[in-house]
């Protein structure tokens, strides 16, 4: 911008010069027409109007308005929640101030950040400053304080994949495990850790959402999920033992992590696969993967190898058992 704002000055100024020097020879030419006397008389009147004209412009060209105050244009009842962005909007005073460019600076990024246009993103819940300063006139500037709250759960409703659901309770068998679903309302919720409770810890326990079941029970058994705000929901289910014909398992659905790797990387890469349910048997799993962008990757021997380019690109990974079931990771591609 700075760079655009002298260049127009000297454009201005070239033109100026111009305009003297083509007026300076109208008034010469005029001088060679008329006799001495006048001549002298409106050569003086012609070079004072054309002089006046062009000190006149000239200051006008490099007239700056200063500003003199700015201010920080949010809503005293404005609220903000975690993982929210919002742009942040500042008034220059007066409205035709020369100078409007502002730096922006956050006093905490771990709880927001700000970026060089002025979006704040609230990265997790507290108190933050944010001060913006005029580019060109540092005197002028001004802060705020935020603050963004969590976005707690207000209802939570939980149930066990691949069982068998009777009026009120869960029938699970001994020696398997059955993953716990959790869905929480509202969705966007940033408050989303769950703990666990079985009221007899002798006949199951809870590992990463999972439930495992040691022994049968003949009465039922609770199993209490809550979260952090107390929000809870409560699973009843009987342990029974296991059906000798229900050895095989077969696979519902595959999973796997995004990966992130430097371009140079010249071994080749494995994605981690997740099978559900966890205890699939294992002629139902295996895999194949496929590359949608070969200009990054390409598969060799069922693993990923790198072009040596920087970028990013989908992988799918599709069961070998079902075609039907298969998931799209992105594989990311950085450079050094």
């Amino acid at each position: 911008m700075k760079k655009i704002e002298h260049s127009m000055k000297y454009d201005i100024i070239s033109l100026l010069f111009l305009i003297a020097y083509i007026s300076l020879m109208i008034v010469i030419l005029v001088e060679s027409l008329i006799p001495a006397n006048k001549s002298a008389q409106r050569s003086y009147a012609v070079g004072s109007a054309i002089g006046g004209f062009v000190n006149d412009l000239g200051k006008d060209q490099a007239k700056e308005i200063k500003a003199t105050s700015c201010s920080i244009d949010i809503d005293d009842t404005a609220s903000f929640s975690v993982g929210e962005t919002f742009k942040l909007n500042v008034t220059t005073l007066p409205v035709d101030a020369t100078h409007k460019s502002y730096s922006y600076y956050s006093s905490d990024t771990n709880i927001a950040t700000i970026s060089n246009d002025g979006y704040v993103k609230f990265i997790k819940s507290g108190k933050v400053v944010i001060k913006v300063v005029n580019i060109n006139q540092p005197e002028i500037l001004n802060e705020i304080e935020l603050k963004a709250d969590e976005i707690y759960p207000i209802s939570l409703t939980s149930s066990l994949n691949n069982a068998t659901y009777k009026e009120g309770f869960y029938e699970v068998e001994k020696s398997r495990s059955y993953v716990i679903k959790n869905i929480i309302e509202p969705t966007n919720s940033t408050i989303n850790n769950i703990t666990y409770t079985v009221s007899n810890p002798n006949i199951a326990y809870v590992f990463n959402d999972t439930l495992y079941l040691k022994e049968i029970s003949d009465d039922l058994v609770t199993l209490t999920c809550k979260t952090s705000n107390n929000i809870s929901s409560v699973i009843k289910f009987k342990v029974l033992e296991k059906k000798a014909n229900e050895d095989k398992i077969e696979l519902e659905t595959i999973s796997s992590n995004n990966i992130s790797v430097y371009f140079d990387q010249t071994t080749l890469i494995t994605p981690t696969v997740k099978y559900n349910p966890t205890y699939t048997s294992s002629e139902y799993k295996g895999y194949i993967l496929e590359s949608l962008d070969e200009s990054i990757c390409t598969i060799t021997n069922n693993k990923i190898k790198l072009k040596g380019v920087a970028g990013s690109c989908n992988i799918k990974i599709t069961s070998k058992y079902d075609s039907n079931i298969y998931t799209t990771i992105t594989l990311t591609v950085k450079p050094r």
